[in-house]
């Protein structure tokens, strides 16, 4: 009749109980050696015994160039309470990475769309001189034809004058707070936002 096959439950039950009928430290050849005569096969000894290190089941302690192992049935509560307060310190521990991380992802998202509203200002600029230069051009060309509508010309540039200078306005503050934040000079800031480093108000 073939031997029945223990699980590794049997062998955690079978070592944690040599322990607690010895009652002692061990060396790990001296906890070897009774658990195989317990039946624990050597492949699967080291195994069983660091599960039951890793579930708090097993003290194990480096004494000069040896390691001792020992459990008692009294230290079960104490074993319980250790490992109740390392689960409360990684939970901790995540809840404090998870805060962390939805603080990042706020603030990415603030970023993004303080990004968006850069890349909106800027791209409006740009629209303006060019539709301003265009203009200008039409003048020109108005100017030896109708008054009226050389008039009403001049009118619509004055008023891209006046809203392009708004935007430039609002383009020079946030060019102070970019340098300001970032420690860069309005060069570097003009470069990096493909502007005119000679903008100015339209006059």
């Amino acid at each position: 009749m073939a031997v029945k096959r223990m699980t590794i439950d049997e062998k955690r039950t079978k070592l944690l109980s040599i322990f607690h009928r010895e009652r002692t430290f061990f060396t790990l050849k001296e906890i070897e050696k009774l658990s195989s005569k317990a039946g624990i096969n050597e492949q699967s000894f080291k195994e069983v015994l660091q599960s039951l290190i890793d579930d708090y089941l097993v003290c194990v302690e480096k004494m000069g160039s040896s390691n001792y192992y020992w459990s008692f049935p009294k230290d079960e509560g104490k074993i319980a309470e250790t490992k109740y307060e390392d689960a409360m310190k990684e939970n901790s521990e995540l809840l404090q990475k998870i805060k962390s991380l939805e603080e990042s992802i706020k603030s990415a998202k603030i970023e993004r769309e303080e990004n968006d509203k850069r890349s909106q200002l800027i791209q409006t600029y740009i629209n303006l001189k060019d539709k301003i230069a265009s203009q200008e051009k039409d003048l020109v060309k108005f100017s030896s034809c109708d008054p009226k509508a050389f008039e009403k010309k001049i009118k619509e540039v004055d008023g891209l004058k006046s809203e392009i200078n708004k935007i430039t306005d609002k383009l020079f503050t946030l060019q102070s707070f970019v340098c300001d934040k970032f420690n860069l000079d309005s060069k570097e800031f003009y470069s990096q936002f493909g502007l005119d480093k000679e903008m100015d108000y339209v006059n």
